[in-house]
């Protein structure tokens, strides 16, 4: 924020920690933001998401 970001709204969570609930509130109470698994879990599908982004 300092650096003018906008504030989290809420952060998504794929991948192995996506599925560990007490990594996830963890998570929550450091951050002060509701942390939600994404639709798709598999980390590698956000990583395919951006090289696509790449390609354009």
């Amino acid at each position: 924020q300092s650096l003018g970001a906008d504030a989290l709204q809420r952060v998504y969570t794929a991948g192995g920690g996506a599925k560990n609930s007490q990594w996830t509130k963890i998570r929550q109470r450091r951050l002060q933001v509701p942390v939600v698994p994404s639709a798709h879990t598999e980390a590698a599908y956000g990583t395919a998401r951006l090289a696509q982004g790449l390609g354009n």
